[in-house]
């Protein structure tokens, strides 16, 4: 009984052309409402609270700092910093006071090294000093430290940075090493060509 029912409502909607124009306009009056529903829902709500990062920017005013300071065998802890001191607002520090001929200094940390960073007027990174304790080093200079010293063991290492504009000035790692009684500390120079120095 269904069945036929169905099957003459079909017959109906096949072949009367009133009806077809109906059923069009109903499917396109529902897309139509549903459009309307998911476009409303991607309204915001102005009564949301807006959160403000106040003193990390994101920004391309440092970008030669980071190029100048950073390749791929930059320890990840280094590089972390980096990019934090690179982001860094100095403009939007109270204690900036858009001073027209002074450096402004900043110190950024965390639990193995500091970076002090030197801004200028504008809030461009001009000079840091960096110096880390104890980071992963570099797959070049490992491989330096096993092919010149490979009775000794590392118990121990800094890493120091020094940034003049654009340049990096020097990227050295000093490694301390231990023989049995015997202790030795070791500078490699490393250049941004992943060359070492010794």
């Amino acid at each position: 009984m269904q069945l036929s029912l169905l099957s003459n409502i079909w017959s109906v909607i096949n072949f009367n052309p009133l009806n077809r124009y109906i059923m069009k306009t109903i499917a396109a009056s529902l897309f139509a409402l549903g459009f309307m529903f998911l476009s409303n829902a991607q309204v915001t709500n102005d009564s949301q609270s807006m959160i403000e990062l106040e003193d990390l920017v994101v920004t391309n005013l440092n970008t030669d700092y980071l190029t100048a300071v950073q390749d791929r065998e930059t320890p990840k802890v280094v590089a972390s910093l980096q990019r934090k001191a690179a982001g860094y607002n100095v403009l939007g520090n109270k204690a900036f006071d858009n001073r027209q001929s002074r450096s402004f200094e900043m110190l950024f940390t965390n639990n193995q090294g500091k970076i002090n960073a030197f801004y200028n007027t504008k809030g461009k990174i001009t000079y840091t000093i960096e110096s880390f304790k104890n980071v992963p080093l570099p797959k070049s200079v490992r491989q330096e430290i096993r092919r010149s010293y490979a009775t000794w063991q590392m118990v121990g290492n800094r890493y120091t940075g020094l940034y003049n504009h654009n340049k990096l000035i020097k990227r050295n790692y000093k490694v301390m090493l231990k023989n049995g009684d015997y202790t030795k500390s070791i500078v490699i120079k490393t250049l941004k060509s992943n060359r070492y120095q010794n």
